[in-house]
């Protein structure tokens, strides 16, 4: 089967399965009430990145390129940890369609570009877009304002396939991960009492000279993401596998 054709019809599913979900929801007007939060959510967020000077000034801050840039590497790692808790596990969307005829690699690869269109990336993106368009494109060279927003995308899409590859292995490596994230947490904690920033100069420095077209920083950015998304497509698939053998396995051990 064309992969188009599994996109078509797994597009076709996924919206199905939504509507039937919306339908069955036992209180609609709770959820009319948190559509109306969620646009006026968005409004706020592109109405922040349109004046973000005036929150500058209030925190007497008259730069405000240079202050978003020291603070967005803490920001994506915020974000990502918000999304790890609310974002589902590409594991269990993959599970329902196993019966179907498609190869485990078309899921995979669907599953994974799919999961990039999420509100975990489109409120970050409904901010920084005006942002940028306010601040960083009139101000500096177009390359170096599309080194930007292209990194910033990029960090985005790497969240996204660096929390489908952690899901796809938690199971496994349940300890392994808590002492991870435990240490990746002291560090930060760590780099804030003792007032050391390191986190912020290297947020500066990523940012900073990517608007200054660094070409070694897109080239950083630019082979992280693909790697990451390598890595977590190869555990979602070794998952798929062994998620097909099961069944059999289960059904000769009920036979002996």
């Amino acid at each position: 089967m064309a992969f188009a054709t599994v996109v078509r019809r797994l597009m076709a599913n996924q919206v199905r399965e939504a509507i039937r979900h919306f339908r069955h929801q036992p209180n609609p007007v709770a959820w009319g009430l948190l559509g109306v939060f969620a646009l006026l959510m968005a409004f706020a967020l592109i109405s922040a990145g349109l004046r973000f000077h005036r929150i500058t000034i209030l925190l007497g801050v008259y730069v405000p390129v240079a202050l978003f840039n020291d603070y967005l590497v803490g920001i994506f790692v915020s974000l990502f940890g918000v999304r790890f808790l609310f974002q589902k596990s590409p594991r269990f969307r993959l599970q329902p369609y196993l019966h179907l005829p498609l190869r485990r690699w078309q899921l995979v690869a669907y599953f994974q570009f799919s999961s990039l269109f999420t509100i975990h990336n489109l409120y970050p993106l409904l901010f920084l877009i005006p942002f940028w368009s306010q601040y960083i494109y009139p101000d500096y060279t177009a390359l170096g304002a599309t080194y930007w927003l292209g990194a910033i995308t990029l960090c985005l899409c790497l969240s996204t396939f660096l929390n489908n590859w952690i899901r796809s292995v938690l199971t496994n490596s349940e300890i392994l991960f808590i002492l991870l994230a435990g240490l990746v947490w002291l560090l930060v904690a760590a780099d804030t009492v003792m007032s050391t920033f390191w986190l912020n100069y290297f947020s500066t420095l990523l940012f900073g000279r990517l608007l200054r077209q660094d070409n070694v920083m897109i080239s950083l950015v630019l082979a992280t993401t693909p790697l990451v998304l390598v890595l977590s497509s190869f555990i979602l698939f070794n998952i798929l596998v062994r998620s097909s053998y099961r069944p059999i396995s289960r059904r000769r051990s009920c036979a002996g």
